[in-house]
C-alpha cells in the first residue's frame, strides 16, 4: 500500500466538549489507484485528508505512508515526509503570482536541495507531462482556474512523488474545468501514483477506482468501479 491508515480517531474541542470528528476509519489505497472521498460538510474527509497526510496527527489509530509509520513522528519528520513523498492539492491552488508556472512548480525541488536550473528544468518536464508545456513562463494570474489547479498538480508532483492528497480541487471550477482537472488526475495514478481526493463533486466517479463515503466521521459506504 501507499497510503494506509488503522482504526484512526480524531477528537476537536467545541466549546467545553469533544466532538469526534473521524471515527475509526480504516483505508487503504495502492499505487495507481484512485480514491475519492464523499460526504456533506463537517462528515469528516478532510480531517482523513489531514491525517493522511501528517498535518494532523490521530488520536488513536496508526497511518503508514509507503508503509513507514508517521503518527508517531515528529512533526519536523513528517514535514520532511511531505516533502519528499506527498503531494498535497488545495481547493485553490496556491500558486505565488509573483513566479512563473514552472518557477511555481520548481519550489519542493529547491526545498529537497536542487539547484535552480535543474529544479526549473525538471519542473518544466512536469508540466509538460500535464500538456502545460506553453505555460512555463506564465504568471498564474494569466491561466485559468483549471489551468492554474493543473499547475498545482504538477507543484505537488514535483521531486518524483507517489502520493497525491487533495481537498476539494474542484470547489472553485466550472465544469469543463472540473473535467480536465479529473483527467489530469487519472493519468497521474495510472502512471503509477496513489491518489485520495476529499470532495463533493459526484462527477469524480467516473474517474476513480474506488468512492469512500464517510458521514458524521465513519465510513457509510464503499463503491467500487
Amino acid at each position: 500500500m501507499a497510503i494506509k491508515a488503522v482504526k484512526v480517531k480524531k477528537k476537536f474541542k467545541n466549546g467545553d466538549f469533544d466532538r469526534l470528528v473521524v471515527n475509526d476509519i480504516s483505508i487503504d489505497i495502492p499505487q495507481g489507484n484512485m480514491v475519492s472521498l464523499m460526504g456533506p460538510s463537517g462528515s469528516g474527509k478532510s480531517t482523513l485528508l489531514k491525517l493522511c497526510a501528517g498535518l494532523e496527527v490521530p488520536d488513536e489509530g496508526s497511518v503508514f505512508i509507503n508503509r513507514t509509520r508517521i503518527d508517531r513522528m515528529s512533526s519536523k519528520k513528517r514535514a520532511q515526509v511531505r516533502l519528499n513523498s506527498i503531494g498535497v492539492i488545495f481547493q485553490h491552488g496556491n500558486l505565488l503570482n509573483e513566479l512563473t508556472a514552472a518557477e511555481n512548480v520548481a519550489l519542493p525541488l529547491r526545498a529537497q536541495g536542487h539547484r535552480r536550473l535543474a529544479s526549473l528544468q525538471l519542473a518544466q518536464e512536469e508540466l509538460e507531462s500535464l500538456g502545460l508545456g506553453d505555460y512555463c513562463h506564465r504568471a498564474p494570474e494569466t491561466l485559468s482556474g483549471g489551468e492554474q489547479q493543473r499547475v498545482g498538480i504538477a507543484r505537488a508532483l514535483a521531486g518524483n512523488k507517489k502520493i497525491l492528497l487533495a481537498d476539494e480541487p474542484t470547489g472553485a471550477l466550472d465544469k469543463l474545468a472540473t473535467i480536465a482537472v479529473f483527467d489530469a488526475l487519472r493519468k497521474v495514478a495510472e502512471a503509477g501514483a496513489a491518489i485520495l481526493i476529499a470532495t463533493h463533486d459526484p462527477l469524480v466517479n467516473q474517474w476513480v477506482d474506488q468512492s469512500i463515503v464517510i458521514d458524521d466521521g465513519q465510513i457509510v459506504d464503499i463503491n467500487y468501479y
